[in-house]
Order: C-alpha cells, then structure tokens, then sequence
C-alpha cells in the first residue's frame, strides 16, 4: 500500500465511477487476503480443524463481514447444523 491513485480527465468523465471501482477492488482484494492469513493461521496452529463444507461457510462469513456495507451482527451458535 502507501500509494496514491489520481484521476485527471473533464467533469462528467466519469473519475468519481472508476475510484469507487478501484476502491472495491481495493477493498476485496485486502479482504481476501485477511481470510486467507486467518484460516491458514487458524489450521496451522490447530484451534480448528475444517472440512470443504465448513471451511467454504467461514469464507463466506468472514468475507461477508470484512465487506458488507452495513454492521456485523453477533450470532451465538447454540446448536449445529451438523449431523
């Protein structure tokens, strides 16, 4: 990081479009890469152990989160899905 993006061009050309495609571009790619760092730190110290389908749901939930517009909101798991 530590650089700086400029837009030049006439008013209506569009700049304001583009920085907010750049920004969630930004945004997705720094968020994929937070939950790639966190499951792997997460199965190489042994805290979870995850198969293809629970793995794929924590993706999901923590993408979710880290990109969502609007607050997480707490969920207390009391139960499992799982058989």
């Amino acid at each position: 990081m530590g650089s700086n993006i400029y837009f030049c061009g006439m008013i209506g050309s569009g700049k304001t479009t583009l920085g907010r495609l750049v920004a969630r571009r930004l945004i997705v790619d720094g968020a994929v890469g937070m939950v790639k760092d966190a499951l792997t730190t997460l199965e190489e110290s042994g805290v979870v152990k995850l198969d293809d389908e629970r793995r794929a749901a924590m993706v999901n939930n923590l993408l979710v989160s880290l990109v969502s517009e609007s607050q997480a909101q707490p969920v207390i798991n009391t139960g499992t899905l799982y058989a």
